[in-house]
């Protein structure tokens, strides 16, 4: 019993920790965002056709850094507006996705499936066991969900 309140204890403190950490980076982060995002901005209108062109390139290789894909969604609304962002999102996210599909499937699909070997019966059981639990815990991963 005492053992498990350490725990949450730690844990409380560890929390704590990681909020204060944040509330000091959010300035360093935050300050003169949109100095920041009017300098993007004119570089991307400054390429002219080739803006979305990078933007959507940088799309695609966005998961293969393993950045977030939600900051990157806004910053296709703050360069393009609402409607060609939008557009814009769609696309990258498709490409994206494609690519990453072809990428596995084409080459690394065979040291994929001697990493795997039997693990994907296991992984098969506990879907059909646990479904909703599981995909609720796979869509909590930021680049899983895509």
């Amino acid at each position: 019993m005492r053992m498990r309140w350490w725990m949450w204890v730690g844990l409380g403190i560890v929390m704590c920790g990681v909020i204060l950490l944040l509330a000091q980076w959010h300035e360093v982060i935050f300050l003169n965002l949109s100095e920041k995002t009017e300098i993007v901005k004119h570089w991307v209108d400054s390429l002219g056709v080739w803006g979305p062109l990078a933007y959507l390139l940088g799309y695609i290789l966005r998961p293969l850094v393993l950045f977030p894909s939600t900051p990157y969604a806004i910053l296709g609304g703050i360069l393009f507006g609402s409607v060609g962002g939008t557009t814009y999102v769609l696309i990258g996210t498709m490409c994206s996705s494609v690519c990453e599909f072809l990428l596995v499937r084409y080459f690394l699909g065979e040291k994929t499936k001697k990493f795997l070997k039997d693990k994907t019966r296991i992984i098969n059981q506990v879907v059909v066991k646990h479904g909703f639990i599981t995909v609720f815990l796979v869509r909590l991963i930021p680049n899983v969900a895509f």
